[in-house]
């Protein structure tokens, strides 16, 4: 098979994607524009359907007020010459006899007081005024010289009319006034002597020669043509504009629909597109149906237009526009269903043509992604899976098999080999390491089986060091057991009666007694901090000693700090000055009671190695938003830059331990371990004089905290235990140290309410408490022949005894030794040398605990 790498297989799978989706995407915008396409032409021809009616009711509306106008034209043609003819009559048969019979001539007849006549002009309007009464319309008679001085021209359009009818034989003069009440339109025809008897008249009134057929006045016509001007105003200037442009956009649709090109999209045609013609023969027909019926149509409208008003042709072509708009409507609506089933058609030939596309990509896909996933992803994931496995230890992986033909094979069939390898390396490496073969028979070369020669060698050395590492920790172990438990006994009985013999009020010291016997606590008290910090060194450097981190309030431990470390600093006469005070801020993530011993060391260093009436000054202070930090500083000799580099050694005190001030040396290792251990960090700055130590811890992020402080309740050897027992309490002490059994008894002798029994052995006390069942036991671990330990097993055995608490007392002090303690149930554990304070309390809180629960 052809080797094909990796980077042209992606290539090529990215080239028929791509291809593919430039095809789809193309197709797709085309088929978009195809029915924005679609979607414009039924909206046209839809508007198609609009425009035929539009046409009809523009063409027979313009028809309609163009009659309207005519009508009232040919009316009052009709009342003119009706006018005339009853003036000419008048004239003769009437006005001339009684104008030669001596009748007075009046403008006024009825007003005369003897018989007269009219004058014709006059006899004209009275006339009128009888049978014209509708409001809506005025016939008046006026002149610019009139025989009656009330019928002169009286408007400017009265001036203009009769200025143009003077010059204009036989013709009219028609004006539109807007008023307030409507649009009247008025009509002014000549007013001329009809007959001799009329011109001779005129003449002598007037005093010129007037002849027959001269221009006398004008009749003027006046009709309310419409109640509403603006209405009024497009009957009276009625035109075809409308009728041209539906007309106009219903052609150019209609050719570009037919044989390709532009049509406006919108009635006003100020958006314009391009169509190819439609190319579907039904359509075509459709087409030249409605063209051809529109051209009759077209010949309807202008047989309308230029017909008589309300003659027969006039009536006949109002009736085909009606009829063939309606008809004009119907034929375009035809057409946008026939364009419908196109459109229709051409979505479905557009649906089909996405749905094959998105089903190809889709095969496409899904075939690239089996690919990808079978002979891509999965050797990938399998290759990496294996490694990480490897990085994390775990050697032993199936092997990895590729169907491909390149680089993942290669890849695969390399990190086969590699596991392969590690895994017979680090068989035979760990067997060498473990002392089971020395000799390994293995395949390995190159650099494996270099490395695998260099582990031999260092196999057989490490075998014996560990065996002699094994040895020391052990007796290493063993001896700082021992010498804790073997110091702590007598230091037991030391310390203890050296609080007895404090606070014995029946027998009270002398002053020089009280003076030895502070000697005497002075120097058992540094032996204890020295066990105390040789056991601390010994965990850390083993990695056992563990801390309990929690949120510790800074305060509240400076608090606790000052008043215990008050008798030093009244001794050595240094001021202390504690600049921390009670904020939220003030919190750290700490082991409460190995941040208390670090502040207690730097703070007691820094009285101790002070100049006499010098001053010690605490300060906290935030550090980078994340850290809470103290400083310690004193007002000493200072340190010398070249030791400060000397100062976290063990043992080694920098040249003090030739001074008076007690030390160990070891209190600074342990605070800077102990710091590490907390996630924190200490640092020292000294100049020619004066210390500085700073300590920073973690800031706890709770703004309000319940610390892990609680409150000591002070028991003094005076008051006794706190509170009063008023039923009667036995206690039962396990203890094979006639000294140890002495100190209790003494602590105890003032307790009327409490008896105290003792055992030398453990054998002996479970007799004891299983005679007596006491209210509580105190049961030293190292005893003769069965410890403190298995003796709690067996009093657990028994039904009288497994419910009494029992306290270990014992100079056990490793944590080891106090957990085992715990975890088998003791109810507390008390280690040697005791405090009386702190021992008196636990027994009240263990009686206290029986009391309140029988």
């Amino acid at each position: 098979m052809q080797r094909i790498s990796i980077q042209h297989k992606t290539l090529i799978i990215f080239g028929v994607l791509l291809s593919i989706l430039v095809t789809s995407g193309l197709f797709i915008s085309h088929s978009l524009d195809k029915a924005k396409e679609d979607a414009n032409l039924i909206a046209a021809l839809g508007r198609q359907r609009m425009l035929s009616q539009l046409m009809g009711k523009a063409a027979f509306g313009y028809a309609m007020f163009k009659g309207e106008k005519a009508t009232i034209e040919q009316n009052i043609d009709f009342l003119d010459q009706y006018i005339e003819s009853m003036r000419k009559l008048y004239t003769q048969m009437v006005f001339s006899p009684a104008d030669k019979a001596g009748l007075k001539v009046s403008m006024d007849p009825a007003q005369e007081s003897s018989p007269a006549v009219p004058f014709p002009a006059t006899f004209s309007r009275l006339v009128n005024q009888q049978i014209i009464k509708s409001p809506n319309f005025l016939v008046d008679i006026i002149s610019e010289n009139p025989v009656n001085p009330r019928q002169n021209l009286k408007t400017e359009t009265d001036k203009k009319a009769y200025e143009f009818l003077l010059s204009h034989q036989g013709e009219k003069f028609e004006h539109i006034k807007q008023e307030k009440n409507g649009l009247t339109f008025s009509v002014y025809k000549r007013d001329k002597a009809t007959t001799e008897e009329c011109a001779t008249c005129h003449s002598v009134l007037k005093n010129k020669d007037v002849k027959v057929g001269d221009l006398l006045g004008v009749r003027k016509y006046q009709i309310n043509f419409s109640n509403i001007a603006a209405l009024g105003l497009n009957e009276a200037n009625m035109a075809l504009d409308e009728y041209t442009h539906a007309k106009d956009i219903f052609n150019r649709t209609l050719s570009a629909f037919k044989e390709g090109g532009n049509y406006p999209l919108d009635l006003e045609g100020k958006e314009i597109t391009f169509i190819s013609a439609v190319q579907n023969q039904k359509f075509q027909n459709k087409i030249n149906e409605i063209q051809k019926f529109l051209s009759s149509f077209q010949e309807d409208v202008k047989d309308l237009v230029d017909s008589k008003n309300n003659f027969y042709d006039f009536r006949k072509s109002g009736f085909n526009i009606l009829n063939g708009s309606n008809t004009l409507q119907s034929k375009s609506h035809e057409l946008v269903e026939i364009y419908n089933k196109i459109a229709n058609q051409n979505q479905v030939n557009v649906r089909t043509a996405i749905e094959i596309s998105f089903l190809i990509i889709f095969l496409v896909l899904v075939f690239s992604s089996y690919y990808i996933l079978k002979f891509i992803v999965k050797p990938v994931v399998a290759v990496s899976n294996n490694l990480t496995q490897i990085s994390k230890g775990e050697f032993r992986q199936n092997e990895i098999t590729v169907d491909s033909n390149d680089e993942l094979k290669d890849l695969a069939i390399s990190t086969n080999q590699l596991t392969n390898n590690l895994q017979t390396f680090l068989l035979f490496a760990s067997k060498m390491l473990s002392g089971e073969s020395f000799y390994p028979n293995h395949q390995l070369t190159g650099q494996y089986k270099t490395a695998l020669d260099k582990i031999l060698n260092q196999a057989r050395s490490l075998k014996k060091l560990k065996e002699n590492a094994e040895r020391s920790n052990s007796a290493k172990s063993d001896f700082l057991s021992q010498m804790s438990h073997e110091l702590r006994t007598p230091l037991n009985a030391i310390l203890g009666f050296c609080q007895v013999l404090e606070t014995d009020r029946k027998e009270p010291l002398s002053t020089k007694q009280k003076s030895n016997l502070i000697y005497i606590k002075k120097a058992g008290n540094h032996l204890l901090s020295l066990i105390n910090e040789i056991l601390d060194l010994s965990r850390i450097e083993s990695g056992k000693m563990a801390v309990s981190l929690e949120a510790v309030g800074v305060f509240s431990i400076m608090e606790e700090i000052l008043n215990e470390i008050a008798p030093i600093s009244e001794q050595y006469k240094i001021t202390l000055n504690n600049k921390i005070t009670k904020t939220p801020e003030a919190f750290v993530v700490a082991d409460r009671t190995r941040f208390k011993q670090i502040l207690l060391n730097l703070i007691s260093n820094a009285i101790k190695y002070n100049r006499e009436n010098g001053s010690v000054a605490i300060s906290g202070f935030i550090k980078e938003d994340t850290q809470y930090s103290i400083t310690v500083s004193d007002t000493g000799l200072g340190i010398p830059q070249e030791k400060i580099a000397q100062l976290f050694e063990p043992f080694n005190r920098l040249g003090a331990e030739a001074t008076e001030i007690e030390g160990t040396g070891i209190g600074l290792t342990i605070c800077k371990q102990l710091i590490k251990l907390m996630n924190g960090s200490i640092k020292v700055e000294s100049e020619n004089h004066g210390s500085r130590f700073t300590i920073s811890l973690p800031m706890s992020n709770i703004s309000t905290l319940q610390t892990s402080q609680k409150e000591n309740i002070e028991v003094s050897a005076e008051t006794g235990l706190k509170g009063s027992i008023e039923e009667q309490m036995t206690i039962l002490y396990v203890e094979d140290n006639p000294a140890n059994l002495a100190l209790i008894e003494e602590i105890l002798a003032s307790k009327t309410t409490i008896k105290l029994l003792s055992a030398p052995n453990a054998q002996t006390g479970i007799e004891i408490a299983r005679e007596n069942t006491p209210n509580l036991i105190l049961m030293d671990i190292n005893l003769p022949g069965m410890n403190g330990l298995e003796a709690y097993k067996h009093l657990q055995s028994y039904e009288e005894t497994q419910h009494i608490p029992v306290i270990a007392v014992s100079a056990n002090a490793m944590d080891s030794d106090i957990k085992r303690a715990l975890k088998i149930g003791f109810h507390s554990y008390i280690v040697k040398p005791i405090r009386i304070n702190s021992f008196l309390n636990q027994i009240r809180e263990a009686l206290a605990s029986i009391a309140s629960n029988p």
